[in-house]
C-alpha cells in the first residue's frame, strides 16, 4: 500500500512539473534584446557620445492595442563611432508579450557630445525630440521567440553642423530584427580616404564605409534577397560593381574583392 501511494504521489509530482514546464514554455511571451550599432561615417569626427537613459517599445497584442513597455535599460554614455563592423552594445533584454512590435523609443539625456579635432562640443537636440526618438519597426514577436532588435544609427545623416560652429543631433535610425536579416562582409584595397559601399536589392539601398584601420566593412540588417554591391574608392568616378550576391537570414555573406 505504501509503495502504491508513493508511486501515485511521484506520478502526480511528475504531472505537476510537466504542467509547470509547459506553462513556462507556452506563456504567451517572447524575449527581446535591444542593441545599438553604428555605420562608419566618412566625416572626420573623433567620437560621438550618446547619453542613453531609456528604451521603450510599443506592442500590439491580444487585449492590448499599442501598449508601451518601459524596459530595464543599461543606461550610459556610449561612443557610437566605436560600434562598427560587428561591434554593438546591449541596451535592454526583456520578456515581452507576443504580438506586433510597432515602435521603439530611444530616450536620450543631455550628456550628448561630439569630439572634433580633439575638442568636445555639445550635441543639441532640436525642440520636440526630447521626449524620445521613435523608430518604426513593425515586426512580430512570436510566443517563445528570442529576438535581437538592432538599432542602426546613421552618423553620416544624424549630425548637422551649424553656421555658428555648433552641432545639432537629429538622429537617423532604423530598427531591424537581426535573426531575420543577413550581412555582407568584405575587405577592400588599402587607400587613403573613405571607401564608400552601396548595396541594393532593387527596391532599397543601404550604404556604409570601410573602416580605415582594417579596410573592412560589414553591412548588417539586410533583408534576404539578391543584391548588387558597389564599391567607390576616393578620387574615382567609377564604382566597382558586384552583381547577384545572395543574402540569407542569419548568414554573413562574404564578398570576394580580391584583397
Amino acid at each position: 500500500m505504501k509503495k502504491y501511494l508513493i508511486a501515485v504521489l511521484l506520478g502526480a509530482v511528475g504531472i505537476f512539473a510537466g504542467s509547470m514546464t509547459s506553462c513556462n514554455r507556452d506563456n504567451g511571451m517572447g524575449r527581446l534584446q535591444v542593441k545599438l550599432m553604428d555605420a562608419p561615417s566618412p566625416y572626420d569626427f573623433d567620437a560621438i557620445y550618446l547619453d542613453v537613459t531609456g528604451v521603450e517599445v510599443n506592442i500590439e497584442s491580444e487585449g492590448a492595442e499599442g501598449k508601451w513597455f518601459v524596459l530595464s535599460t543599461g543606461a550610459g554614455v556610449y561612443n557610437i563611432m566605436s560600434l562598427v563592423n560587428g561591434s554593438d552594445v546591449l541596451l535592454a533584454n526583456a520578456e515581452l508579450p507576443a504580438g506586433q512590435l510597432k515602435q521603439v523609443r530611444l530616450i536620450l539625456g543631455d550628456g550628448n557630445t561630439i569630439i572634433v579635432e580633439g575638442i568636445s562640443h555639445r550635441l543639441v537636440i532640436p525642440s520636440g525630440d526630447e521626449s524620445g526618438l521613435k523608430i518604426n519597426v513593425n515586426e512580430t514577436i512570436g510566443e517563445g521567440d528570442e529576438l535581437t532588435l538592432m538599432l542602426d544609427f546613421d552618423a553620416a545623416h544624424s549630425i548637422n553642423v551649424q553656421g555658428n560652429g555648433g552641432y545639432h543631433l537629429k538622429p537617423v535610425l532604423r530598427g531591424v530584427i537581426l535573426e531575420r536579416t543577413g550581412s555582407i562582409h568584405a575587405i577592400v584595397a588599402p587607400v587613403d580616404g573613405s571607401v564608400a559601399v552601396f548595396a541594393s536589392n532593387g527596391t532599397t539601398s543601404f550604404s556604409t564605409y570601410a573602416e580605415p584601420e582594417t579596410d573592412q566593412f560589414l553591412l548588417r540588417g539586410l533583408p534576404p534577397g539578391t543584391y548588387s554591391v558597389s564599391i567607390v574608392y576616393p578620387g574615382s568616378d567609377q564604382a566597382i560593381i558586384f552583381e547577384n550576391l545572395t543574402v540569407t537570414a542569419g548568414v554573413v555573406t562574404e564578398l570576394e574583392t580580391g584583397h
